[in-house]
């Protein structure tokens, strides 16, 4: 090897250092294509959607939150979920973070799913006119489901920055992705 020619790294280093060097170049090697840029949007606004409309409920502990968070942590277990909700929604629209945003957003549904099968039920019972109660019929379990599917989407979609973002989580800088042969 002479002097004169560059060092490469195997293409499965690149998002790493593309992440570290934040070169225009580099964004455009982990941009998505135009069809699916326009669904990762898609995606990022409906999932913040939801959980802005939802932190509107949860953090002044309105009666259906109650209902939901009463033997689960009360208001100060509302207040950690809206603000686990929220601060994934927030990442969301920060390039750099959006994977760490859509893993937030996986983990909590993941909860919110959990907690509805063990503990409160697919559908929630909420307190009525009159002392009577009425179920939601199971939807906040199904948004919870979008919600959690349009999370993994986002991690798809963004795949090359969300395992490059790993690698840096775990250490070393190195790829965590192996080639064949190597």
């Amino acid at each position: 090897m002479n002097a004169a020619q560059p060092i490469t790294t195997p293409n499965a280093v690149a998002p790493i250092q593309d992440l570290q060097s934040g070169s225009a170049s580099s964004a455009a090697a982990r941009t998505p294509s135009t069809p699916l840029t326009l669904t990762s949007w898609g995606l990022r606004l409906a999932t913040a959607g939801i959980y802005g409309s939802f932190a509107f409920q949860k953090l002044p502990y309105h009666a259906n939150t109650q209902a939901i968070f009463e033997g689960l942590g009360g208001h100060p277990a509302a207040i950690a979920t809206a603000g686990l909700e929220l601060a994934a929604a927030a990442l969301l629209f920060v390039p750099r973070l959006l994977p760490v945003g859509a893993a937030m957003s996986v983990i909590a549904m993941l909860g919110a799913l959990a907690t509805h099968v063990l503990f409160i039920g697919v559908a929630v019972e909420f307190p009525g006119a009159g002392g009577s109660t009425e179920s939601d019929g199971g939807a906040l379990f199904g948004m919870a489901i979008a919600t959690l599917a349009a999370s993994a989407a986002l991690l798809w979609i963004h795949r090359r920055q969300s395992v490059g973002m790993l690698s840096l989580v775990l250490g070393s800088g190195k790829s965590i992705v192996r080639r064949r042969g190597s």
